[in-house]
């Protein structure tokens, strides 16, 4: 991270001491694999970590919204993108939510079948189809926000909100930089 991006992350790294205690073990050394240090195993990894995290994440989200709502994930991030903005191209949909754009074209099918979306031509450019929320789709959004809200609060529940996105957004730059430097 460099220039104005980056950010002073507010988690401590290193060990600390004061006056008549002993010294605090760094976070890395708390958390790092007891193996040998030049040797981790590819599951100790933050990427692999981080897919795993996401991946549990995932499975849970399916557990709440597919038993409540009848919503695969697909679904329920085409909902999301599409909540409260214009309508939004395929293309547009599958960049926001980083899910392929065949998956979201073929997902969006079953949301039009139930009546929560509806298709139509870019007014412009008849090549492109637009998605928008029907009155249906946004009544079932208004149900599901609260659910969100709640998993999220009790996920971050006694965690230091703000670092836990600094150290997200941090990782995110990161990430994107190795988007652009795959040799790194």
């Amino acid at each position: 991270m460099t220039g104005n991006r980056e950010r002073k992350l507010l988690v401590p790294v290193t060990g600390t001491r004061t006056a008549g205690k002993r010294a605090t073990p760094s976070l890395a050394k708390r958390i790092a694999p007891r193996e040998n240090r030049d040797h981790i195993p590819l599951e100790e990894y933050v990427q692999a970590r981080l897919v795993q995290l996401g991946e549990t994440l995932a499975r849970a989200a399916s557990a709440t919204f597919e038993t409540r709502f009848h919503l695969r994930n697909a679904e329920l991030w085409i909902l999301a993108q599409l909540g409260g903005k214009e309508p939004l191209a395929i293309t547009e949909i599958s960049r926001r939510a980083h899910i392929d754009k065949a998956w979201i074209s073929r997902s969006s099918g079953a949301l039009i079948r139930r009546g929560l979306v509806r298709r139509t031509r870019h007014p412009s450019d008849s090549r492109v189809i637009l998605l928008s929320l029907t009155p249906k789709g946004e009544e079932l959004l208004s149900r599901i926000a609260p659910v969100s809200r709640r998993r999220h609060d009790w996920l971050l529940r006694g965690l230091p909100k703000r670092q836990v996105y600094e150290v997200l957004d941090a990782l995110q730059l990161r990430a994107e930089a190795l988007l652009r430097d795959p040799d790194f």
